[in-house]
């Protein structure tokens, strides 16, 4: 690829952003570590983190928009973080890859223990 790298200062030990521009795109890509359901204090977190993105995602309105990372959601349980999470794709017009039609992963992340016998 060649694109210019800028690094997006983002004040939040929960997501990083850099924006690649060539002649043919401007793309912005933000990495999150969204935290865990576990208290309401953690739900302030996780909505403040989306507040964050889609700040940044409207001082860079005119690059495409890749949002990875873990988003500590699972589709199939109904919690408020999976709430939060669809009301904000629904609001910045982005499609949960995971969510795609295509999509036949509904995990990602496996562990299997194996044993040594000694």
């Amino acid at each position: 690829m060649n694109a210019h790298v800028q690094v997006i200062e983002v004040h939040s030990k929960g997501l990083c952003t850099i924006c690649l521009t060539s002649d043919a795109y401007r793309l912005l890509l933000v990495c999150v570590y969204m935290p865990y359901k576990g208290s309401e204090c953690m739900t302030d977190e996780f909505t403040d983190q989306f507040a964050t993105v889609d700040s940044i995602m409207s001082a860079n309105a005119d690059c495409h928009v890749i949002i990875g990372g873990d988003f500590n959601v699972d589709y199939s349980r109904l919690q408020v973080h999976t709430a939060t999470l669809k009301n904000f794709c629904d609001n910045v017009c982005l499609s949960p890859a995971d969510l795609h039609r295509s999509a036949n992963i509904d995990y990602s992340y496996h562990f299997e223990l194996k044993s040594l016998v000694c």
